[in-house]
């Protein structure tokens, strides 16, 4: 398991150098790291019907329109590398995605079968009005993709709610959220 956080953390240094878009990582190595442990931690005895490629193919189709219409534009081609599946990485049982600016990660782990068992979408609390719109886009893309019946606003006003125990489950998926410190995530399992 150490093998695998190491090498995890090792891709995930340089994916983040390779792009010259990168400004600064405000995801810690440790917020990595637990990250990465967090979503191998899910256990659940059913799966998504998605592999890796399926939900690319969800998620790229979900985010376009998404793009499209908050943009005023059907050319949405200078913005793909910000919020895209492109170039996600598996290691093992593990799926990860970096979005933009790397503030933004979907992590998951897949059963033998290739299909998920769980996601997470893992970001650090937004500080500036465009850093909280290119989260929530990304967020409701994530939601739609996995639960397309589901608002992903009435979701996560449910699951933040004052008396809320920080887990819901809509449309067949268990949706739960944590925050540690500026890095919060929102997991989806399989019901």
């Amino acid at each position: 398991m150490k093998k695998l956080l190491i090498l995890l953390t090792l891709t995930l240094i340089i994916l983040t150098t390779a792009t010259a878009q990168v400004e600064a990582v405000p995801i810690t190595r440790t917020q990595l790291d637990k990250i990465f442990v967090d979503v191998e931690q899910v256990q659940s005895n059913s799966t998504f019907d998605l592999t890796a490629e399926t939900f690319k193919e969800k998620f790229n189709a979900t985010i376009t329109p998404i793009l499209k219409d908050a943009l005023g534009t059907d050319n949405i081609s200078d913005m793909e590398y910000l919020f895209l599946i492109k170039d996600y990485k598996v290691i093992g049982a593990t799926f990860a995605n970096m979005f933009g600016d790397y503030r933004v990660i979907i992590a998951g782990n897949f059963a033998a079968d290739g299909n998920f068992k769980a996601l997470n979408f893992c970001y650090t609390t937004p500080e500036e009005r465009d850093e909280a719109i290119f989260t929530i886009w990304l967020l409701s893309a994530f939601v739609k993709s996995i639960a397309p019946d589901v608002d992903p606003q009435a979701l996560m006003n449910e699951l933040t709610a004052e008396n809320s125990s920080g887990t819901v489950i809509k449309g067949g998926v268990k949706f739960s959220i944590a925050e540690e410190g500026n890095l919060n995530t929102l997991t989806a399992a399989h019901e």
